[in-house]
């Protein structure tokens, strides 16, 4: 932690990360430093629509897996049925689990950022 000599009285005041006490004579006063603000989120909308499509995928693939497995249709080899599934669940995972994220950063749920979303602009 700095100690920074702020006014003309030597006062010594400790400075917080994002602003800086500053003590006078008569009052005591907050300033914020603006080089440590924060600038508004930049969000992923490329990754978010791939994610959405990742789920949308995935969900469909696996409404036809279970339908094929629970014998709904008049399926001949009912041994491809199982991989359909199993495809369909690899492919939701990935687009709920960033759906989530991006649904929680937008309402400002604290521990979640558009930061742990992947981007792919670069």
């Amino acid at each position: 932690m700095r100690l920074w000599n702020n006014n003309k009285n030597n006062k010594i005041c400790q400075d917080p990360p994002l602003h800086q006490l500053v003590i006078s004579s008569s009052r005591i006063r907050l300033r914020f430093i603006r080089q440590f603000k924060r600038s508004p989120p930049k969000v992923p909308y490329k990754a978010i629509a791939l994610a959405s499509v990742l789920f949308l995928i995935g969900s469909t693939l696996i409404i036809i897996g279970a339908l094929l497995l629970a014998g709904y249709f008049g399926v001949t080899n009912s041994d491809r049925t199982v991989p359909v599934l199993i495809i369909g669940i690899i492919v939701f995972l990935p687009g709920i689990y960033h759906l989530r994220i991006a649904y929680y950063a937008s309402k400002g749920y604290p521990g979640y950022s558009y930061d742990d979303i992947p981007d792919f602009d670069d």
